[in-house]
């Protein structure tokens, strides 16, 4: 049997969506991450867990400690889960949204439209 896209497991795998809470979008120390991943392994099962870490997990050794974080492509998918992220220049961040609309000169304004309901109608 062919397996789901990883967007419908990480929202319909308990292990998956549970872990991706866990760790969030700011990641974790990675002691702080195994000691409270340690629920869902007794929930889920060891291999299961270390099989769902795999897949949505990268630890990043470049701080002190390392730190379990969400994987790029996991980060982006994960809006609905986690709410929007906080950070402007996260690459999982929303667009940046629209300027408000330019101001037109008096003369160029538009004026409103007549709106005609039944009892603006003459019979």
């Amino acid at each position: 049997m062919k397996q789901q896209p990883l967007v419908v497991r990480l929202y319909f795998s308990p292990p998956l969506y549970e872990l991706a809470r866990l760790v969030g979008y700011a990641g974790l120390p990675l002691p702080e991450a195994k000691e409270r991943a340690k629920p869902l392994a007794e929930k889920y099962g060891k291999q299961v867990m270390e099989k769902a870490a795999q897949e949505i997990i990268h630890i990043d050794c470049s701080t002190q400690p390392p730190t379990a974080r969400l994987r790029d492509e996991v980060r982006r998918l994960c809006h609905q889960l986690l709410g929007p992220p906080l950070r402007k220049d996260d690459p999982g961040a929303l667009p940046t949204p629209l300027p408000p609309p330019t101001q037109q000169p008096d003369g160029m304004r538009e004026e409103p439209k007549e709106v005609w309901t039944e009892k603006s109608r003459v019979a």
